[in-house]
């Protein structure tokens, strides 16, 4: 059965994700990147390194509602009527990756 999200979560979300960073690819690889760096430090009590357990995990993503500022008539004096309208509408994604319990993530 699907896990259901308080409203209060599915209202936020799109606020939060349009606050996120522009170049959502180089925070997720420099976040990525900061796990592996982390993780390299990490030694199990014997002083052998950590061995890797890849899980797959799945996320949702929101892809905000592509607009477009179109014509919709003029007005008394000849002069255009714009409007922004939404070309596209939003959608949630699913992203699949694998991940491991020391924090570091692939795919």
């Amino acid at each position: 059965m699907a896990r259901r999200l308080p409203l209060l979560a599915l209202l936020l979300t799109p606020l939060l994700l349009a606050a996120a960073p522009a170049d959502a690819a180089t925070h997720a690889h420099t976040v990525n990147a900061h796990a592996v760096h982390a993780h390299a430090a990490l030694e199990r009590d014997d002083g052998k390194p950590h061995r890797h357990t890849w899980v797959k995990r799945t996320r949702k993503e929101w892809v905000p509602p592509e607009k477009k500022l179109v014509q919709v008539g003029t007005d008394a004096a000849g002069k255009p009527i714009y409007e922004l309208r939404i070309v596209k509408p939003g959608y949630w994604k699913t992203i699949s990756y694998e991940a491991c319990s020391c924090g570091a993530t692939k795919g």
